[in-house]
């Protein structure tokens, strides 16, 4: 992130990127990806020591948290090129600004799939969020990752 930071302000990618979907990725990349990845993380360490209960499928929790982690990587990947793209269209004066964002709008589809996934994965979180809230989770003396209890329909069980 910070590198990201470092690299977008140098002079010969500012003069690209400054207006482009570049800045977009950079605030989504901090404020959205690092914070919500942090907060997450922090829900399933506190939760379960708040309600006395562990998250009932450890599967629930992979499936969250690979949605979320290609979410945000497909999110920021097409912002960065699409940004790129917009910048160096921009740049070009034979290109009007209509053709120049238009330019942009195969990254931005991209970025609604990322936007799906991320949408999926929270939901699969709301879900596993209420199943604990109504006492549904499973009683274990270890954290969910430690020490599964008993394996999953359809989990491969390691002999």
């Amino acid at each position: 992130f910070s590198l990201l930071g470092v690299v977008i302000s140098l002079r010969s990618f500012a003069r690209y990127v400054q207006f482009s979907e570049v800045s977009v990725a950079y605030s989504h990349l901090g404020l959205y990806a690092f914070f919500s990845m942090i907060m997450f993380g922090a829900m399933y360490y506190i939760v379960p020591r708040l309600v006395g209960r562990e998250w009932r499928y450890a599967s629930l929790i992979k499936i969250h948290f690979w949605a979320s982690v290609y979410g945000i990587g497909l999110m920021t990947l097409m912002l960065l090129v699409g940004g790129w793209v917009q910048g160096l269209n921009m740049d070009n004066p034979s290109l009007s600004f209509t053709e120049s964002t238009q330019s942009v709008l195969p990254y931005l589809r991209g970025r609604s799939l990322s936007g799906i996934l991320m949408t999926v994965a929270h939901f699969v979180f709301a879900y596993h969020f209420l199943l604990m809230l109504l006492g549904l989770g499973r009683t274990a003396s270890v954290p969910t990752f430690l020490n599964p209890v008993n394996p999953e329909p359809g989990d491969a069980v390691a002999h």
